[in-house]
Order: C-alpha cells, then structure tokens, then sequence
C-alpha cells in the first residue's frame, strides 16, 4: 500500500538540483533490485513501445470492432461528456489516447448502456456548459463557439477480478463545433455537432507553372522552377514558400525536434502529414490551455504550424513551477520515453489524469521519501512524489530504474498543470494558470500514482 503524508516534515524531504544528481548517474537512494540482469553490465534501454500500451492498468483488454470516422462539413448528433467526468484533463487534441476508469455505478452503467447500443463515439467539450433542468436544454451564451473534439473508445478492460469498475481506452479523432444541445432523459445530454474540415491547401503555384516545367519541379531542380514560375505571378517566390506543403512540414519538424536533445527522438512516431504533425506538437510540447483551444478552432493545418513556431520563438527555453515562477526544468532536457512522445495521458487507480511530459534532469525540486513500483506508468521503474522547493506544489514525480542495467537510470515525470513558460505570448490567458493552481491543491491520493 502507499503512503502519503497530508503534513509531512519536509526535512526528511531530499532536494534535488541539476548539480546533485546529473543525468545517467546513481543517487544515495536505492531501489530493491531483481538480480535478474545479465552479469556481463551490458545496460539495457527501456522499450518506448511500452508506456502508451498502459500495461500499469493490469486489465485484459479488447478491442471494439471498427472505426468511425465522421464526415468532415455533417452534422452529428452526439452524446457529451460532462467537462468533469474526464478528471484532470480540460483539453483533448486530436491524436491522444486517453485511458479512462470509473466505478460510479451511474457513469458505468451510462458508459455501457452506450456500449450495448454500439454507440461507442462520444464528444467532449473543450468548455463547461450549464445544465438548465427546467428548460431541459444546455444554457451557455457562448454555445456555438465551443470547440469539442471526439472521443472514440476502442478497447475495454475485462472487469472480472475488477467487480463494478469499467477501464477502457479512448481516442480523439476529429474535431467539432456546438450547434445546440438538449437533454435525453439519459445521465449523458445529447447535442447536435458540426464536423469541422481538415483543410490542406495546395501547391500554390501549381496552378501557374506551365506544362513544359512540371517534370523538373518533381526533382532536384524544384527550387530554380519555382523561382521562375514565381516571377510570372504578383507575387515574390518567398511568399509562396510560406505556403508550400513539404517545406512547410520539414521546417516545422526541424525545429521542434531542435529543441530537444535526444536520441531516441529519431525513434518516435513524428508524422508527416501536416494535420497529424501539428497535433502531435500540441500534445508533445508544454503550452497553455487556451493556446490549445486556439488552435483547435483554426480549420488549415498549415496556419496552425506557422502559429506554433511563431509561439514557442516567443518563449525562453525555461520550464517553471505554476505556483511560484520558479526554474525546475528546461526544454532541452524533454526526451522521448514514449514512441508517441515526451507527452503522455495517464491514470492512477482513484481515475485522475495526468499529462505528463518526461525530463531527464529537474531543478529545485524535492522528493518525498516514499518510493513504490505499484501501478507505475513505465514498467521497470519505482516512483516517488516530486514537489517544488520553494512553494511545496506538486509537480510530478521522479521514476527510478528497479534493475541496475535499465537506462536511463533516472529520469523525471512532470504533470502539464504544474508548469508555465515565462513571457506568455499574445492570446495566453492568465485565469488558464490560475485554474491549474487550484488543481495543485489537490488531495493526496489525486497526486500519487
């Protein structure tokens, strides 16, 4: 069983700073180790496959048959899922996996009435909406700006050894705006949705290149074509540089990939198609709230790259406690632990989320004394409380490898909530951070794994 202490003495606390405890090094602490690894030393790297498998859930998953896939531009009636019902999560972009587990016979009960009728797509907003009981309707002023996204679940956990519980998987897929929405007698309301476009603009200047130059600007010639296709056009050939597809994509993956210093980035599922890319940096790279939902509503998916780099140029390279401003971390040291990503979904057994961006070396932070390996998130590694050393907010957690040959030996797991980057660019609300400081304070068993 794990113990948390509600008030403990922080003198039994360790503190941790990028000086006392260098990445790939060991620490005074240690963790029971197996015995097993081979005598030779040979380190052994952790499989990236492993962690958005959720195998901590310790369920026999299985999977729904099928995938829905909605046309983009129709009009859905969908089952909404309450903004609380998702504890911990506000925001869901399109391309996450979101592992979800309740034992309130209501939810269970709705969840698998659902199921039963195949209706296993659900749309979640991305804002909190008002029930009005009298009116049998949902009363929001801003109803029709909401964004909400999808929510597809494709696997379920075997509930034999878990009595009255139900875990499953789900992903978001697509993203949609509120039309209206009403009650259905049922503990879900229904709403009506609107299906927004993926839009991918063309090659702009396909339209203005003669025939006789387009073999050569299918080679290595491209750029001297459309230079001079360019000079027939109002327009000089920057401009539509801006918007060419394939130079558009690898400069966007340059430079996020540039931010970080890690090998197995290599490694990682890092899309291509321009839709995907720029929803894998929102859920990968730390960012506010209401940058998210900003960018959610942008229907072209070049317009929201250009948007990203032009947001993180305006950030320092600096992670830092929500609660105090405090340095705990820096963009350089985000590293792929995850082949989906530095930026996963995860559950602990009371059902809270965390999203949780995995650093090799922290700053200022101090850990409790409590270490456990139960319901750990990367298998293979023991987990103790990280909280930041001048406010004492949680902020994540540190895994340490269980057996002496798993590398990297140490590394830091630090919940999206906890953090901000200084110099908020334009749009960037300041209420998003206070309402991530009040997640902060929340009880102990939201905070342990």
């Amino acid at each position: 069983m794990v113990i948390i202490r509600d008030d403990p003495d922080l003198s039994e606390f360790r503190l941790v700073t990028r000086d006392n405890e260098p990445n790939g090094t060991e620490s005074n602490e240690t963790v029971a180790d197996n015995g097993d690894e081979s005598d030779n030393g040979e380190e052994v790297p952790f499989d990236i496959q492993l962690p958005y498998q959720h195998l901590y859930l310790a369920r026999n998953f299985q999977a729904l048959p099928g995938h829905t896939y909605l046309e983009e531009g129709s009009v859905q009636t969908l089952p909404l899922i309450p903004a609380n019902l998702i504890m911990g999560l506000r925001v869901l972009i399109p391309g996450q996996t979101i592992p979800l587990n309740y034992s309130n016979p209501e939810i269970v009960n709705a969840i698998r009435e659902s199921l039963d009728e195949n209706h296993n797509m659900f749309g979640f907003l991305q804002k909190k909406i008002m029930h009005d009981p009298k009116r049998h309707i949902i009363a929001s002023r801003d109803l029709g700006k909401i964004i909400g996204v999808t929510l597809e679940i494709f696997e379920v956990g075997s509930d034999e050894d878990h009595q009255g519980e139900f875990c499953c998987k789900a992903r978001v897929t697509q993203r949609f705006r509120v039309l209206d929405c009403v009650s259905s007698g049922r503990w879900f309301a229904q709403g009506r949705v609107l299906i927004l476009p993926e839009i991918v603009l063309e090659d702009p200047l396909q339209p203005s290149c003669p025939a006789s130059l387009e073999r050569w600007r299918r080679g290595s010639k491209r750029a001297v074509c459309d230079l001079q296709v360019a000079q027939t056009t109002a327009w000089p050939s920057f401009v539509y540089r801006q918007y060419e597809l394939t130079l558009v994509v690898a400069t966007a993956k340059q430079y996020f990939l540039t931010l970080l210093t890690d090998k197995n980035a290599c490694c990682a599922k890092v899309p291509d198609d321009p839709v995907q890319l720029s929803y894998w940096i929102l859920i990968n790279f730390p960012m506010s709230d209401s940058i998210r939902v900003e960018m959610l509503s942008l229907n072209n998916a070049l317009h929201r790259l250009h948007r990203l780099i032009d947001y993180f140029k305006n950030y320092h390279q600096s992670i830092r406690c929500i609660g105090c401003f405090q340095e705990i971390g820096l963009i350089k040291d985000i590293f792929f632990m995850s082949a989906s990503g530095p930026q996963g979904v995860y559950i602990n057994p009371n059902g809270f989320t965390h999203e949780t961006i995995t650093l090799y070396k922290v700053d200022n932070i101090i850990l409790d004394p409590v270490v456990s390996t139960q319901y750990s998130w990367f298998p293979g590694y023991a987990w103790s409380i990280a909280s930041c050393a001048r406010c004492h907010c949680h902020v994540g957690w540190r895994f340490k490898a269980v057996k002496r040959a798993l590398v990297p030996k140490c590394f830091y797991g630090i919940t999206k909530r906890a953090i901000t980057l200084p110099g908020r660019a334009q749009g960037e609300r300041r209420e998003d951070e206070t309402d991530d400081m009040a997640d902060n304070m929340l009880p102990p068993r939201l905070l342990a794994i």
